[in-house]
């Protein structure tokens, strides 16, 4: 993920655009600590995962320490430890007005562990704090604070096989996680579309054995909402209609040219939506895998297809609206 301009706080006279909203929580803290704001608490939370994750990891304020578990297949267990280190003061919000800008329903914990599971690709889910550290004491002490729990099950459908096999089998070096923690550097707004995007591609792994049909839109919607950040130069809107409903643009266009117009500027949300669906996943597509199944299960690779295929999952979302 490459870097943008540097965050700031919004408001701040250092800030180009005042109109940039609050940075989430695990951009603010980074930020935070860069300032050299001193460090109000120091807390450990376990991170639950049924991957065979190696290494160790630190960056900024949060380190990630690997319990090296014994791997077992479709087991959920603690493999990391977050030590998270917070540099700002929780914030008590208004409930004078909704406001969901950075709103993606999870935790400070949890942000970290969507960021982790995007990286490297794998099931992972924060825990409650375990531990607290107070007043420089090394050793800390242990807590179970909080009311919230997480069963982190896996349906044991064994006998057909992993739906998603790159999720659970080899393993996942957590030095891959440096591709994707650079967030000190990323807009404010850039970094709560990204948050979202993980958590919905997170929330989406941990359903791909047991409710598949829903962990692909929750897939497919992730790709959706980076899509609409990234992409939003403004486009024509008669060509934006052509793309998304071909027959729709032919039959139209048969008759007056005014009547096709103002079609096409009434729909340019959902068409418009299509065409940076289409640009993103065509600019960002990977290569294709190394290890493909038969040639007659094969989702073709070349360009024109992974278009056919981009705009088919573009216009499932639509009707899913």
């Amino acid at each position: 993920m490459g870097t943008e301009q540097s965050a700031r706080t919004p408001g701040s006279k250092s800030d180009p655009d005042s109109r940039l909203p609050k940075p989430p929580q695990v951009q603010e803290n980074w930020l935070a600590m860069i300032a050299g704001k001193p460090c109000l608490s120091l807390d450990e939370y376990p991170l639950l995962t049924d991957a065979h994750v190696t290494g160790q990891f630190s960056a900024g304020p949060y380190e990630l320490i690997n319990t090296a578990p014994i791997p077992e297949e479709r087991v959920v267990k603690p493999a990391i430890i977050l030590r998270l280190a917070e540099h700002v003061e929780p914030e008590i919000p208004s409930f004078k007005k909704t406001d969901t800008a950075l709103f993606h329903g999870g935790s400070f914990p949890e942000e970290i562990a969507a960021l982790m599971s995007l990286a490297l690709g794998i099931r992972v889910r924060a825990g409650m704090a375990s531990r607290t550290f107070r007043c420089n004491d090394p050793k800390g002490i242990p807590i179970s604070w909080g009311p919230r729990k997480f069963r982190a099950e896996l349906i044991d459908k064994s006998y057909r096989g992993w739906v998603l096999p790159s999720a659970a089998l080899g393993q996942h070096p957590l030095s891959d996680l440096e591709r994707i923690f650079n967030i000190q550097n990323l807009r404010s707004d850039t970094c709560a579309v990204l948050l979202r995007a993980a958590r919905m591609y997170q929330e989406a792994l941990w359903l791909t054995e047991s409710a598949t049909p829903i962990a692909w839109l929750l897939l497919v919607s992730a790709v959706e909402t980076a899509a609409s950040h990234f992409c939003n130069q403004e486009t024509d809107t008669l060509s934006n209609l052509r793309e998304w409903n071909p027959k729709l643009y032919h039959t139209i266009e048969s008759g007056d040219e005014t009547i096709l117009q103002a079609v096409a500027d009434q729909l340019h949300q959902i068409s418009g939506s299509t065409r940076k669906f289409l640009e993103f996943t065509m600019r960002f597509r990977p290569a294709e895998p190394a290890c493909r199944p038969p040639e007659k299960f094969r989702v073709a690779w070349a360009d024109s297809d992974l278009r056919r295929l981009s705009l088919a999952l573009a216009r499932t979302v639509q009707r899913r609206a």
